[in-house]
């Protein structure tokens, strides 16, 4: 009877056993499979939005030029944990302005690189890490787009684009099945609707 007992103890073992190696060699599987489909992945992307609005192109100049303007109406937020900081640097209305948000989860910069009669150019780094001491801050991707406005007609077409760089097995996931590039144009539409409300509101 006891030996009966032992053996079917043993073999009770033996099969948890099994089954604990098979869990470890399909979570193993998984992995590198996630992360060398990863690496095949395209690490770019593009997304385009365009907005018809009824006012001129000065005023839309007037707002989009300027980064301290871009509260009044854009959309994009960066939420690096409590209390989340933002400065600006640079001169409203000109090239190399930057709008600084930073936070205890990392810190993110947007810069305007260009700036035209009918359009200005950014890009925007960001990344985690407090970047206040050295070796701290990780850099986490990077974005460029731009803002350019045609007139069309008796109104103005407003082209909001953005391109992406990711630099993380994570990202390139988000990105193949599509999930930041909704993110971003929902951000893109939300803040030309928001651009073209307050020019409405300016023209009254």
């Amino acid at each position: 009877m006891c030996k009966a007992q032992g053996l079917d103890l043993r073999l009770q073992m033996s099969n948890t056993q099994f089954v604990i190696r098979a869990l470890i060699f399909s979570l193993a599987g998984s992995i590198l499979v996630f992360l060398g489909v990863g690496q095949l992945l395209t690490d770019e992307w593009t997304v385009s939005t365009t907005k018809r609005m009824n006012a001129s192109p000065a005023a839309i100049a007037d707002a989009v030029q300027d980064l301290r303007r871009w509260d009044e109406w854009s959309a994009m937020r960066f939420t690096l944990g409590s209390p989340t900081r933002r400065t600006y640097e640079g001169e409203p209305g000109a090239p190399g302005q930057v709008e600084i948000w930073s936070g205890p989860l990392g810190r993110a910069t947007v810069t305007l690189d260009a700036v035209t009669e009918s359009g200005v150019e950014y890009r925007i780094l960001f990344g985690t890490g407090s970047g206040e001491e050295a070796g701290t801050f990780k850099a986490g991707g990077k974005f460029t787009g731009s803002i350019r406005w045609e007139p069309a007609e008796s109104a103005v077409d407003v082209t909001w684009t953005e391109r992406g760089e990711m630099s993380s097995t994570i990202q390139r996931w988000s990105s193949w099945f599509g999930a930041l590039q909704l993110k971003v144009q929902t951000v893109q539409r939300s803040s030309l609707h928001g651009l073209s409300d307050v020019l409405s509101g300016e023209a009254k």
